[in-house]
């Protein structure tokens, strides 16, 4: 049985959304509760990657690290105007469609368009943004 994804959550990503993930059963660490406060994103990164977490933010900056080549085990972009419950439920999705696929994760992806989340497998182009599907997936 595959390990289930757990995502580490900025300090930008509102506490509800960890509360919401985790009563449907998505396992979640806030960068809070890692007592990571204060912290450059590099460490973050660094902390996540050792860890084995997503990294989930709307901090645009984790997207130039990554694009550096600064490793990592994974990361959700989310654009600022996502609703709590938009986050909740493409999360939900991710955790469900990911799962066990680990090498996916250090490719990253984002919260883009409004279609399916089940059709982001299908739909991946490696090295490729992939607006035609829910979740935009980027090499």
């Amino acid at each position: 049985m595959s390990d289930p994804v757990c995502f580490y959550l900025d300090e930008h990503i509102p506490s509800a959304v960890a509360e919401g993930l985790r009563n449907r059963g998505v396992e979640v660490v806030m960068l809070s509760e890692a007592e990571m406060l204060g912290a450059r994103d590099e460490e973050h990164l660094d902390f996540a990657r050792r860890k084995g977490y997503v990294v989930v933010s709307h901090d645009d900056d984790f997207l130039r690290l990554v694009a550096e080549g600064h490793s990592h085990s994974g990361l959700v972009y989310v654009p600022r105007e996502r609703s709590i419950g938009e986050m909740i439920r493409g999360l939900r999705r991710l955790a469900d469609v990911f799962v066990g696929e680990r090498d996916d994760w250090s490719r990253g992806v984002s919260l883009g368009s409004r279609r399916r989340a089940t059709d982001t497998k299908q739909n991946r182009q490696p090295g490729r943004l992939n607006s035609t599907a829910d979740l935009l997936v980027f090499g």
